[in-house]
C-alpha cells in the first residue's frame, strides 16, 4: 500500500505523505511467476487503479520495470536488460462496468517482442521452434512455466517437468 500523488508540474505520479489529502491509496498483489539471473517475470494484480502506478510501486521498491525511463532506481548499471519499451503487458483486465455494474473482461495474448524478451532471459533462441509455447504457459493461473528449451520439449513430448528441472 503506497499513497500516490499526481504531480501537474512534472507530469509524473510520485509518492507523498500517508495523510496527504490530495493523495490516494495504491493497492496492488504481486507474484513471482519467474526468477531470472537479473530480473524476475511477475504477475501484479491491481486493488486500486491508479496513473502509473505498477511502474512507481515497482520502482518505490528498488524495481525498476525492464525498459523503464522515466519511473527508474538508481545507475543504468542497475537494470542490465535492455528492451526497447516497458516489458508491461496487461494480459487479463477485469472490471465492473460503471453504467450497470455488469463485469467486463478482456484477455490478451502476449506479444511477439514480449516472448522474445523472456526466450532471451531464458538463453533461448529465437529461432527455436519450441519458443512461440512459451506464451501460453503465462496465464495467470500457471505455476509452472518452462526455463528452457529442454523444459518446452519435455512438455510437447508427454513428460511434464517442473521449472528448473534439468536432469532426467
Amino acid at each position: 500500500r503506497d499513497r500516490l500523488v499526481w504531480d501537474t508540474r512534472a507530469l509524473i505520479m510520485k509518492e507523498t505523505h500517508p495523510r496527504d489529502p490530495s493523495g490516494k491509496d495504491a493497492i496492488s498483489d504481486y507474484r513471482t511467476i519467474e526468477p531470472f539471473e537479473t530480473t524476475s517475470l511477475v504477475e501484479v494484480r491491481l486493488q486500486t487503479g491508479k496513473r502509473n502506478q505498477i511502474r512507481l510501486q515497482a520502482r518505490l521498491r528498488g524495481h525498476t520495470l525492464v525498459g523503464e525511463q522515466r519511473y527508474v532506481y538508481g545507475p543504468d548499471d542497475l537494470r542490465p536488460v535492455t528492451f526497447a519499451r516497458q516489458a508491461l503487458h496487461a494480459h487479463q483486465l477485469t472490471f465492473r462496468h460503471p453504467a450497470d455494474d455488469r463485469t467486463v473482461e478482456f484477455e490478451s495474448p502476449i506479444p511477439p517482442d514480449l516472448l522474445g524478451l523472456l526466450a532471451r532471459l531464458r538463453g533461448l533462441e529465437a529461432s527455436d521452434p519450441f519458443v512461440d509455447v512459451v506464451g501460453a504457459e503465462l496465464c495467470p493461473a500457471s505455476a509452472k512455466v518452462p526455463a528452457t528449451a529442454r523444459d518446452l520439449r519435455a512438455r510437447h513430448e508427454g513428460g511434464e517437468r517442473r521449472v528448473g528441472d534439468r536432469h532426467g
